[in-house]
């Protein structure tokens, strides 16, 4: 008491309970850890008062206590943001994912949940939870599609199979290249880069396999020019047919030699005995107007082309479209020579 006045020892604190009860009516605007904190408190202090006998230290130390815990009242995140994210990420499924990129995301959405089901998260929180689950969202790998890498295993597969068919250069490399496309195959954690990059290896592989070129109609060819003679030719003449033997010639000893190249060197060959047989036809014109019945041309091969050792052999498919092509059945395929060179083998 001073100067005839009650000093109220409580005033403080039951200031400070009025202020922490307004608090508790917008109990959803705060953190459940800070505001149960908050009721303990309140509840400490209200039974101080309701028992009473209590001193002045304890009353100045309630309400410092009091106002403590209502310093400490943190307000809710806005977490919307974040239930929105979580919805979307519960929502992906684990089969459209590699292993790997799925259970480090399928951890991190555990956890943002639980943190928010707490209810404790202050914006800190929810701008850091969401930051975490955002990147475990972009770090999912998509299952690749391995169909087109699969569809290349089984053509090598088939090559190889087969391979004493194929020249031996053009399949070298091959199984390595297979091996590491299928060991990509079987990885389920392989990302579709990884895959791609796989596929386009191992079919560049498979598209340079060739098979040894059919030969026959050139050899053909090459027979009938070896039995030509060459000494009515003209200059131009004989060394165009002699570039064109040369290229032929090359050609039929070379393992590796494409089958377009062979085609080529064939047609040049045939243009080139066309040619040469007519100078030989324009040179026997005189000798036919005195001597009728005289031999028709210098040289007449002793037998037909399909007789020699080098073409006795038996026209594979490959070589039956090849004559086709030319506008010949399988079993005449040779140089598409003019009807007196044809008279000339019979």
């Amino acid at each position: 008491a001073q100067d005839g006045l009650v000093w109220d020892i409580t005033r403080g604190l039951r200031a400070a309970i009025a202020e922490a009860k307004a608090m508790l009516e917008e109990e959803d605007k705060y953190i459940p850890v800070s505001m149960a904190n908050l009721k303990k408190v309140l509840a400490e202090a209200e039974k101080l008062l309701a028992d009473g006998g209590y001193t002045e230290e304890q009353v100045d130390a309630m309400t410092m206590k009091l106002v403590d815990a209502m310093t400490m009242m943190y307000e809710k995140g806005d977490t919307t943001r974040l239930t929105t994210l979580i919805k979307y990420a519960e929502m992906l499924q684990e089969s459209s994912y590699t292993p790997n990129s799925w259970k480090p995301f399928a951890e991190t959405l555990a956890a943002v949940k639980a943190e928010l089901a707490e209810g404790n998260m202050l914006t800190e929180d929810v701008e850091a939870a969401y930051g975490k689950l955002s990147q475990a969202i972009g770090g999912l790998v998509n299952v690749a599609n391995k169909s087109g890498l699969g569809t290349a295993i089984e053509l090598a597969e088939r090559i190889l199979a087969k391979k004493d068919e194929y020249i031996p250069s053009t399949v070298e490399g091959l199984e390595e290249a297979l091996a590491a496309a299928k060991a990509v195959y079987e990885d389920g954690n392989a990302g579709q880069d990884a895959v791609d990059a796989q596929q386009t290896a191992l079919m560049a592989k498979v598209m340079a396999v060739r098979k040894p070129a059919n030969k026959t109609a050139l050899k053909q060819s090459l027979g009938y020019a070896g039995r030509l003679n060459q000494s009515q030719l003209s200059q131009a003449g004989s060394q165009a047919l002699e570039e064109a033997l040369n290229k032929a010639n090359a050609l039929a000893e070379d393992p590796t030699a494409p089958q377009e190249a062979v085609n080529e060197a064939k047609e040049e060959m045939d243009a080139a005995l066309r040619a040469a047989q007519n100078v030989q036809e324009a040179a026997k014109e005189p000798a036919a107007e005195t001597k009728a019945d005289a031999p028709a041309a210098d040289v007449k091969p002793s037998a037909t082309l399909a007789e020699t050792p080098e073409t006795a052999v038996a026209p594979t498919e490959p070589e039956a479209q090849s004559a086709a092509v030319d506008g010949r059945d399988a079993d005449e395929a040779g140089p598409a020579l003019p009807e007196k060179v044809e008279e000339d083998l019979a």
